[in-house]
């Protein structure tokens, strides 16, 4: 059991095999003429329909969350009380 011969074997049995050589203009084949894929007829159809029917649903759910009648919106809140600005309104400190 002489590990560090079977290595050397094994490293000089894998540089006796020769490369395929017609490898490198199949390579260079494939790299000048890609294969261009169709693409199916369906596919931007859905595409646009997915988008039609993402807008129309946010449009949905953009109703249905408004308020229906706008009686809330006539509140006014007097802020000056709310955060304490009455220390800027004196007039000493101008």
């Amino acid at each position: 059991m002489n590990i560090p011969n079977q290595i050397k074997e094994y490293i000089e049995q894998e540089k006796k095999i020769l490369p395929n050589p017609w490898l490198s203009a199949r390579i260079m084949s494939k790299i000048d003429n890609p294969i261009q894929k169709q693409i199916p007829y369906w596919q931007p159809a859905f595409f646009s329909l997915a988008i039609v029917l993402t807008v129309l649903l946010g449009i949905r759910i953009g109703i249905a969350f408004t308020p229906a009648n706008e009686m809330n919106a006539d509140v006014v809140l007097n802020d000056r009380d709310i955060e304490c600005l009455n220390y800027y309104n004196l007039n000493e400190d101008e």
